[in-house]
């Protein structure tokens, strides 16, 4: 991504020097140009003018991406995240995922706790967690989601063979779990038994 960047900053870089010749070419003989080559240099100019702007916006959406990027990876605490957790960094059913370390620690300290366990190469995953999202914001739960993908331990640790499930820990034990896609209404349930 950082190499493309620094190929489109060459390539305005370039144009920005083009044009300046092209100015300079316009000054030096302008007194000598006909109507038609005048209008054929300033349609050159113009065209050089607008490639110009495209490419720094092409430029400053590729830095904005790369920077919003970084952004997200802070979020996961990891410098490497595979392909399919990187597409659902902007998807906002995802924004509440947190590090495996910051997710054990509320499962330690709170009294009260749900962890919805998901991956993001998951079909019943991506079924699942709209629902999850809208009941826990109707109902003013924050629902914790640990990527089962990025923090594989998670598996082993709270003893997870199957996702998505969504987990109500207790004084730090596990009291129910809900597996698989689920209806709202049975979501709604267990969050409310469980509460």
């Amino acid at each position: 991504m950082y190499r493309t960047i620094r190929q489109l900053l060459r390539l305005y870089h370039n144009s920005i020097f083009i044009i300046a010749r092209l100015l300079n070419d316009f000054h030096n003989e302008h007194v000598h140009l006909e109507t038609n080559e005048r209008n054929d240099f300033m349609k050159k100019l113009i065209i050089a003018a607008v490639s110009i702007i495209a490419i720094a916006a092409v430029a400053f959406i590729a830095l904005k991406s790369t920077n919003n990027l970084d952004a997200q990876k802070k979020v996961y605490e990891k410098d490497e995240l595979s392909d399919a957790t990187i597409a659902l960094l902007d998807d906002p059913n995802y924004k509440n995922v947190q590090p495996a370390y910051k997710i054990d620690e509320a499962i330690q300290t709170n009294d009260q706790q749900f962890v919805y366990f998901f991956s993001p190469d998951c079909v019943y995953c991506a079924m699942m967690t709209p629902t999850v999202a809208k009941v826990s914001s109707d109902m003013g739960i924050d629902i914790p989601l640990y990527n089962l993908l990025e923090f594989q331990d998670g598996r082993s640790t709270y003893d997870i063979t199957a996702w998505p499930v969504l987990i109500a820990y207790k004084d730090g034990e596990e009291v129910d779990r809900l597996d698989g896609v689920q209806e709202e209404d049975v979501l709604r349930n267990f969050l409310e038994k469980n509460r």
